[in-house]
């Protein structure tokens, strides 16, 4: 969908949303791609590491479901045993999602304003900013609910079990959670979906190839794996060996699954830079012109003078929480 607009426009924002432009110094900046690769690994590093502390296991709640093995004994400073406890990501992502939409309400006080580049404007800061965290989200908050509903006449047992304070304060910790998680679902998931329709799709269809290619490089670092895997086969560490080496044990016991639950998390940031793709392609750029551009935005120096100048720190801060 092309739009023609004001000559005063640099050369740099022509055949682009001129919103991009617009709102320039307000919340529009993208990461540069290394940020991304960070905030990938700060996400996996917290939250398995969130897991280890409550459940006493390294494995994502999805890898569990996927072994269907639950994970019921509490960490050394995890709460009481059999309480699934939600991921503590869903607030910092609400109110994040909060502040956007509080933020679009002066979208169409601007120049170029109309409500198609407002609703991309909107679009392409939850895309950028709340959409990957949303969809690691989800899928620990869809995993859980799998593993309560899998084991709820266990846990209810083990909730038996438990003194009066524990399960008082085991259900507290277990309703708060999920009551706060489902809103969050939901709220987030509203904004998200009708881009899904609208962008996110179509530029998976339009640039196939990198979903293609993308899909590729993940076999073969599985393939790969694999083979390492079966060359050290008959390679046992035992119990009185040091930490560091048990854990490797167990990362070879399950390298498989372990590559295909990064993929799934690994995709959403690609959907990411597809959707912004479409701020872009929509707007009259051709195929190749449109990749370009989109990797252009992702300059450092020009980020981060943005976040310097701007109070685009905020949103830095939040997307990495």
């Amino acid at each position: 969908m092309s739009t023609t607009v004001n000559d005063e426009i640099p050369p740099d924002y022509q055949f682009a949303n001129p919103l991009l432009y617009v709102f320039r110094d307000y919340d529009t900046g993208i990461q540069p791609y290394f940020l991304i690769a960070l905030q990938f690994l700060s996400f996996e590093i917290c939250l398995r590491g969130w897991n280890r502390v409550v459940y006493g296991t390294w494995d994502t709640s999805s890898e569990i479901v996927m072994r269907q093995m639950i994970p019921l004994d509490g960490g050394i400073f995890g709460p009481p045993r059999g309480v699934i406890v939600p991921n503590p990501v869903g607030l910092p992502l609400l109110a994040h999602s909060i502040w956007y939409c509080v933020i679009q309400s002066s979208c169409m006080s601007g120049e170029f304003a109309t409500v198609w580049n407002c609703y991309n404007l909107f679009g392409y800061r939850i895309y950028n900013y709340i959409f990957s965290r949303f969809a690691s989200f989800s899928t620990e908050f869809i995993s859980k609910l799998q593993l309560f509903r899998l084991n709820r006449k266990a846990l209810k047992e083990q909730h038996a079990q438990l003194s009066k304070f524990k399960r008082i304060y085991s259900s507290f910790i277990f309703f708060t959670g999920l009551i706060t998680s489902s809103i969050t679902f939901l709220f987030v998931g509203g904004l998200i979906l009708p881009y899904s329709l609208t962008h996110a799709i179509p530029m998976m269809i339009v640039y196939s190839f990198i979903v293609v290619i993308f899909v590729y490089i993940m076999v073969i670092i599985t393939l790969i794996i694999n083979l390492i895997k079966n060359t050290t086969r008959n390679v046992v560490f035992t119990e009185d060996q040091n930490f560091f080496k048990r854990q490797l044990q167990k990362l070879h016991d399950k390298s498989e699954l372990v590559v295909l639950d990064i993929t799934l998390r690994l995709f959403p940031y690609l959907v990411t830079i597809l959707f912004s793709l479409s701020q872009f392609f929509y707007y009259g750029n051709d195929f190749l012109g449109s990749l370009g551009r989109e990797a252009a935005k992702r300059d450092p120096g020009a980020y981060f003078q943005r976040v310097k100048n701007s109070s685009q720190i905020a949103h830095t801060i939040l997307s990495f929480l």
